[in-house]
């Protein structure tokens, strides 16, 4: 079959598809794309799909408070993170989410920008 392809290449003449076969393995490649997901089909987008998961956790009352202080930040004072009083593990501070922390840094509002 090698030989046979690599005459049609060379001379022009392309030998008929069974476009039926063809559909169906587009079709299952799509139905296990959308069963497993696209972040399980490319290796290394869940892991980082998971870690920037928090960055994009907001809402709309966030990004309102938000956009409020950055385009007038000198009608605000406090400017300091908001810290749970949760323990972590190897002592760091733990802070609140882009929900309950107006100061909390988002991926959110500079993707929209873009």
């Amino acid at each position: 079959t090698m030989a046979m392809a690599a005459t049609a290449a060379a001379t022009g003449q392309v030998p008929p598809v069974d476009s039926q076969f063809i559909m169906g393995g587009v079709e299952s490649m799509g139905k296990h794309l959308f069963e497993t997901g696209w972040a399980k089909a490319v290796p290394g987008l869940e892991a980082s799909m998971i870690g920037l998961r928090p960055y994009f956790a907001v809402d709309n009352s966030y990004v309102k408070r938000k956009m409020t202080k950055v385009l007038f930040p000198f009608l605000y004072r406090d400017w300091a993170r908001v810290e749970i009083m949760e323990p972590n593990p190897d002592g760091s501070s733990k802070y609140a989410p882009p929900q309950e922390d107006e100061n909390a840094p988002d991926l959110y509002i500079p993707s929209m920008g873009l």
